[in-house]
C-alpha cells in the first residue's frame, strides 16, 4: 500500500484552456465585428452595437482573467475545497459540506447547469462556475469521492 502524503491527498483542477480560448477568440471577433460596422451605423443599429462591443470587451477581459497562469483553479485536500477565481481565494471545509449536486438553472433562451454544495448551518448554496475541463457529474463524483475519503459525509 502506498503511504499518504500531503502531496498525494491533494487534486488540483484548471479551467479548461481550449474552451477559454475559444471564448476569447469569439470576445475578439464580436469586438473586431463592432469596430469595423460602428462606422457606418444607423440609430437603431446604435444600441445594438455598442451591447456588442461591451460585450465584447468583457469576454476579453475575463477570458484573460481565467487564463492568467495562478488565477483560478480547483484545489481538493485532506481538510476541504480551496477554491480561487479570478485571483479571489475561498476555502470550504467538507465537514460544513451537506450535500454535493448539479444545480439547473432555466431561463426563457437557456438551461445552464453548476456542480454546487450546500453548507451549513443554514443550507446555504454555493456554487462553482466552471467545471475544470470535466462533466457535470464527474466532477460531482471526484467532490464526492475526496469527501468521503477525507470529511464526514452526512446521510
Amino acid at each position: 500500500m502506498r503511504p499518504t502524503t500531503k502531496e498525494s491527498d491533494e487534486l488540483i483542477l484548471y479551467p479548461n484552456k481550449l474552451k477559454w480560448i475559444m471564448i476569447l477568440i469569439g470576445s475578439i471577433g464580436i469586438l473586431m465585428l463592432y469596430l469595423s460596422v460602428s462606422a457606418t451605423r444607423t440609430q437603431t443599429m446604435l444600441l445594438v452595437l455598442q451591447m456588442a462591443g461591451i460585450g465584447g470587451v468583457l469576454g476579453i477581459a475575463t477570458s484573460a482573467l481565467v487564463l492568467w497562469p495562478g488565477s483560478t483553479w480547483l484545489k481538493l485536500t485532506a481538510e476541504g475545497i480551496d477554491y480561487r477565481v479570478m485571483f479571489r481565494r475561498f476555502q470550504y471545509r467538507w465537514t460544513d459540506i451537506n450535500r454535493i449536486g448539479v444545480v439547473w438553472v432555466k431561463t426563457r433562451q437557456v438551461d445552464e447547469q453548476f456542480v454546487s454544495f450546500w453548507m451549513e448551518p443554514n443550507d446555504k448554496l454555493v456554487s462553482l462556475h466552471d467545471t475544470f475541463g470535466k462533466k457535470h457529474q464527474q466532477l460531482v463524483d471526484i467532490l464526492e469521492a475526496h469527501r468521503a475519503r477525507f470529511g464526514t459525509v452526512k446521510r
